[in-house]
């Protein structure tokens, strides 16, 4: 499950690295938007992020962790594709704010599920877990952005931002999975307790 997590985490966090890095170069070069006009992208994206972000405990209270990371990969890789495919500037501008919507969960709930794994019942515990999924995430970060780069130089950045916007709804089906995976280890550990208590 850990492992499943930190795809997740990774995908978050590579369509997070390209939206941040190469939002404003493709509002300029490929919607021929002015360099002053082309940061409000990259800021549209970011304060949508920060505003999801800060209601996220209230919306996981209400969908729980499983509807966010689904969701928000839905939303997220949505955004993408309507700034990629829809040749208006100001479709640009909703698309990326979309994605920063979308993409504000993945990141903080896979590490969130993460520590949750190794928790104990004193409520300590989930270190090692966390630092697990912390790290193939942070990774995303690192390569995502060039990887994004070197897919643009072979073929255009609508197409590497289209990558990413398959990566962002990657997250959906991961979660689903990891899912399943949770469930399996619930049903194992309520098994060997019964099996020892008989």
């Amino acid at each position: 499950m850990l492992w499943l997590l930190g795809f997740i985490a990774l995908c978050s966090s590579v369509a997070e690295g390209a939206s941040v890095d190469w939002s404003a170069f493709f509002g300029v070069h490929e919607r021929g938007i002015g360099e002053a006009q082309a940061a409000l992208i990259y800021a549209g994206f970011s304060i949508s992020m920060a505003i999801a972000r800060l209601l996220g405990e209230r919306t996981e209270t209400r969908w729980g962790s499983q509807r966010m990371l689904i969701g928000g990969s839905t939303i997220g890789a949505l955004g993408l594709f309507i700034a990629v495919l829809v040749p208006v500037p100001a479709f640009t501008y909703i698309g990326f704010a979309l994605a920063g919507m979308g993409l504000a969960y993945g990141f903080p709930v896979a590490l969130e599920l993460a520590s949750a794994v190794g928790r104990r019942a004193d409520g300590g515990g989930g270190e090692r877990e966390l630092g697990f999924v912390t790290t193939i995430a942070y990774s995303g970060f690192l390569l995502g952005p060039p990887m994004i780069g070197g897919i643009a130089s072979v073929t255009s950045l609508p197409v590497a931002l289209g990558v990413a916007a398959v990566i962002a709804w990657a997250m959906a089906p991961l979660t689903l999975l990891a899912n399943r995976a949770r469930r399996r280890e619930q049903q194992t550990r309520q098994q060997a307790v019964e099996t020892a208590t008989a």
